[in-house]
């Protein structure tokens, strides 16, 4: 273990630890009251047709949660990658986009939803969603399963830090599955859902998600044809639970696989 490697470890404690604690407080006042949906589209309903503009919002039940863990996890770690593995700048650079997006949508949408001073109808978000934590949690682990059994999905070395296994662990299990997650099921499927219908935003951002990662896998094109099934199939679970958290936890599993397979 290098030494700056503790400073991403230290980085990611505190920030699960700050998520924690907005989680907690949220819970002990009882502030999910205040984070009611209006009401709930029906998926079939709006699959070829443009969903409710404005229904897709970030104003849902733990998005401190959610911006919490987005800025010290993703935007401090993936700056740490940058300034600490020199190989990976170009990778860092990217992703570090991505979080940038994310993080401007969401806290835009955030405040136009919450003060009502201007109709947000030009983007959509999804975060976490309207609890149902359980569901989400197996639906995450369901759509992981059959893409575990194709052991063609891996992911390559340049995403394992030389020497950091720890820090290679916090990269590839935590920090890309909710940056790409959060990107293109989290702002881009919801804001093309919001203009042609879920299915386009669906096929949109798995060709989007695919073209990204045929770089990783040297245009396999067999590969890259799994990952645009992962992509459609994750669109399609976010879109139940307008959620992001059963793609994150099925991409952190899928990811957590292959950094074993990489390990040992």
């Amino acid at each position: 273990m290098l030494w700056y490697e503790w400073f991403l470890i230290v980085g990611t404690i505190t920030a699960w630890s700050v998520a924690l604690m907005h989680y907690v407080y949220f819970k002990e006042h009882h502030l999910i009251e205040y984070f009611r949906p209006r009401y709930k589209i029906d998926v079939f309903k709006y699959m070829f047709k443009p969903v409710p503009q404005g229904y897709f919002t970030s104003r849902q039940p733990y998005f401190n949660v959610f911006a919490w863990l987005g800025a010290f996890q993703c935007g401090i770690g993936f700056l740490w990658l940058y300034i600490c593995v020199p190989e990976m700048r170009l990778v860092a650079n990217a992703y570090l986009w991505m979080v940038g997006v994310v993080a401007t949508v969401c806290l835009v949408n955030y405040y136009f939803s919450w003060y009502g001073k201007i109709p947000m109808d030009i983007l959509g978000v999804m975060t976490f969603g309207w609890c149902c934590w359980e569901d989400q949690i197996l639906f995450g682990m369901l759509l992981a399963l059959p893409f575990l059994l194709l052991s063609f999905l891996s992911v390559e070395t340049f995403l394992q830090i030389k020497n950091m296994p720890i820090a290679s662990f916090i990269v590839t299990v935590i920090m890309v599955p909710m940056v790409e997650e959060g990107f293109f099921r989290g702002v881009l499927a919801p804001s093309i859902a919001e203009f042609a219908g879920i299915f386009h935003g669906a096929l949109a951002t798995s060709i989007l998600f695919a073209v990204f990662h045929a770089y990783v896998y040297h245009l396999d094109w067999f590969r890259i044809g799994v990952v645009f099934c992962f992509g459609f199939a994750a669109s399609m679970v976010d879109f139940k639970f307008d959620s992001v958290l059963p793609s994150t936890i099925a991409h952190s599993i899928i990811n957590f696989v292959a950094y074993l397979h990489y390990v040992f």
